[in-house]
């Protein structure tokens, strides 16, 4: 910002992501006083960025931004052969999935919860309390290239915020349930116990990797 504008300014994000997560709608505000139209700020931020950021568009605001809601995508591929071009953009899971009992388990997270179960770090129990809006679990296509589509499970979380890596232990967790190895009838007794311990196998030793997630909006 600095190379831009010659000073240093105040930079403020409407969300954050874990390290390796990325985001596709996120936004960031500070307040500077300049001739520049925003029309140009783009291209001049994007000449200093690294590759890995782009500036898509500028333009002034009257207050500060509120979201009321985030949305999240995690993209599973179950099966055996696995185009390695996909490699960077899902987690591949050998065995199979059972959708219906993923299902089962995502709608009885949803809602208003303690959800110290499913965070990593340890902190005051209020904090641990957020609202998951609706989570869909579903199969779907994606293709970067012609000719190579590939089958996916895409888990989608939409709530009025999330907890450090929590959503990659939810899906962890999901993927549990639909190894068999979780009954999904059991994610009330999960919440309540607030123990990440009982969160499923893939979430007690580690999450479930980081760069298949994205911020939606």
């Amino acid at each position: 910002m600095f190379a831009i504008f010659g000073k240093k300014l105040r930079l403020n994000t409407v969300s954050r992501t874990d390290s390796l997560v990325s985001a596709v709608d996120n936004k960031v505000y500070f307040s500077v006083d300049i001739a520049m139209p925003c029309s140009q700020i783009p291209r001049a931020l994007n000449s200093v960025l690294p590759f890995t950021i782009r500036v898509i568009k500028a333009q002034k605001i009257k207050t500060k931004p509120i979201p009321k809601a985030k949305e999240y995508e995690y993209l599973v591929f179950n099966g055996y052969i696995l185009n390695p071009l996909y490699l960077p953009f899902v987690w591949q899971i050998k065995q199979p999935l059972n959708l219906n009992r993923m299902k089962q388990a995502a709608k009885l997270l949803e809602g208003k919860h303690n959800f110290k179960a499913f965070s990593h770090k340890i902190g005051q129990s209020k904090k641990y309390n957020k609202h998951i809006f609706k989570i869909t679990v579903a199969k779907r296509k994606i293709s970067v290239w012609q000719n190579s589509q590939i089958p996916v499970i895409s888990f989608k979380f939409k709530g009025d915020g999330f907890l450090y890596k929590m959503i990659r232990i939810l899906v962890g967790t999901l993927v549990d349930v639909g190894l068999g190895k979780i009954d999904p009838q059991t994610m009330p007794n999960i919440l309540s116990a607030k123990q990440r311990k009982f969160a499923g196998q893939y979430s007690q030793m580690f999450c479930s990797i980081p760069q298949p997630l994205i911020l939606k909006r």
